[in-house]
């Protein structure tokens, strides 16, 4: 009963009648959702601030490129930032 609720909300967001759900590519339906993260949103997931994203956007040519949303609204794929991560941390464990 208590996960029904959240099941509702998620199928409302999938808008394919609930086939697919925000899932994760390896999910066993097959069904994936892209998110965008708003600058806040990375630069929290980051531990650095709004302003270290944009330089980072500037000067490593491997970090994500920002997608414009409107006219004064961006966001970057969650899993192009997550890889991003990830190389870093690949990188540090060579070393």
């Amino acid at each position: 009963m208590g996960r029904e609720p959240q099941m509702d909300r998620q199928n409302q967001l999938a808008g394919d009648h609930g086939r697919c759900r925000p899932v994760h590519l390896d999910d066993r339906d097959g069904c994936a959702v892209m998110k965008l993260l708003r600058p806040r949103e990375v630069a929290d997931k980051l531990g650095v601030s709004r302003r270290t994203v944009y330089r980072w956007e500037q000067t490593d040519d491997s970090f994500p490129k920002r997608i414009s949303i409107t006219m004064h609204r961006v966001g970057y794929l969650e899993s192009e930032v997550d890889n991003w991560l990830q190389k870093k941390i690949d990188a540090r464990e060579v070393l």
